[in-house]
């Protein structure tokens, strides 16, 4: 009986054991490690067809790679952003204009600094953000701490000539110097003559030719922009392509300048005085970086006068010398109650102010 009796509380014992501790089995499974694959999806590497014969080359290994690592796709140019393989299949991928290869690796890593195991860069080699010519595997693994292999899409010679330095005043007075500075890259090509010009809306008033001694890389040239007319004007400038370059699309750059007086110049039309036409008027008159040149009108074509117009003080408001010849020559156009139809003006001079 007592042995029964110690065998139940024994018993109750190991129960309320089982309850205070609550023992449990966790399974742990270890995550497979992270492969980035960094894709190079610069223009360069698109038209140069480069990207498709990666394409290929994903198509075929991403399925033996999927079985031993978690596989993430990352385009990258001078940014990072992930990808689903889907998308990519789809041709619905980020182009970049630029190549960072040292920075997107820097960032691939940091948005994977737990778990990766590796990190598979396919590009063509091209880096033109951290100037770097070359980018040995085993620099970037040290450096990174985890290893890169490298899949290089690339010719044995890359061929380009590309503007990557444009400097240029963006305003000027008239009549002042100004020039714009251009640095033209050479690359792969042998030595020889490479022509550049500058357009001005569309037309082309100066060339200069660069002598490449196909040694150095890079050449500086400078033209001298026209100030001798106010306004704003659209410049390109050009470099010559040449057979096989990868890309033409960096052998010209757009920019804009402008040439103004050195003080403003405005037209004042009003249709009648009045205290706003006074204080404008007396404002800007006595502002010494304004030309104002004002008419007002005193006289409607309706009011009647006991004397013949020739024996008038008042001249006839000179509406074909104001919105045909010298509108060109204003900086700034104020009209207040003032009617074109009302005082005779033609519409082709109304015409001329929307074009101006």
């Amino acid at each position: 009986m007592n042995n029964r009796f110690y065998f139940l509380r024994l018993l109750v014992f190991l129960v309320l054991l089982v309850f205070i501790f609550n023992p449990s089995r966790k399974v742990y499974q270890k995550s497979r490690p992270v492969l980035a694959v960094a894709l190079d999806t610069s223009r360069s590497f698109e038209i140069s067809g480069r990207l498709a014969e990666a394409r290929k080359f994903l198509r075929k290994n991403l399925s033996a790679w999927a079985q031993k690592y978690e596989v993430k796709i990352y385009c990258f140019g001078d940014g990072v952003q992930p990808i689903d393989w889907s998308l990519f299949n789809q041709d619905k991928y980020p182009i970049f204009y630029r190549t960072g290869i040292a920075e997107a690796l820097e960032t691939i890593r940091k948005l994977n600094s737990e778990n990766l195991g590796a990190i598979f860069l396919i590009t063509d080699g091209q880096e033109n953000v951290d100037s770097l010519d070359n980018f040995p595997p085993e620099i970037f693994s040290q450096q990174l701490g985890v290893p890169v292999n490298v899949a290089a899409f690339a010719e044995v010679v890359l061929r380009d000539i590309a503007i990557v330095k444009l400097q240029y005043p963006e305003m000027t007075f008239r009549n002042m110097p100004a020039r714009v500075e251009a640095g033209i890259r050479v690359r792969g090509f042998p030595p020889g003559a490479i022509e550049v010009w500058l357009e001005k809306d569309n037309k082309v008033v100066q060339r200069k030719t660069i002598f490449s001694d196909g040694r150095t890389n890079y050449y500086e040239t400078e033209f001298l922009l026209d100030t001798s007319r106010p306004g704003s004007f659209n410049y390109t400038l050009r470099v010559a392509a040449r057979p096989k370059e990868i890309t033409e699309q960096n052998n010209y750059q757009k920019f804009s300048f402008q040439v103004i007086r050195d003080q403003l110049r405005i037209l004042y039309i009003c249709g009648q005085p009045g205290y706003d036409y006074a204080f404008r008027r007396l404002v800007w008159k006595n502002n010494p970086g304004i030309d104002l040149v004002s008419f007002v009108i005193l006289r409607n074509p309706e009011n009647v006068t006991l004397v013949a117009d020739k024996d008038l003080s008042l001249i006839p408001f000179p509406a074909y010398d104001v919105f045909s010849k010298d509108l060109e020559n204003f900086d700034l156009l104020v009209i207040e109650n003032f009617d074109f139809a009302r005082f005779g003006v033609p519409r082709q001079h109304f015409a001329n102010v929307v074009e101006w």
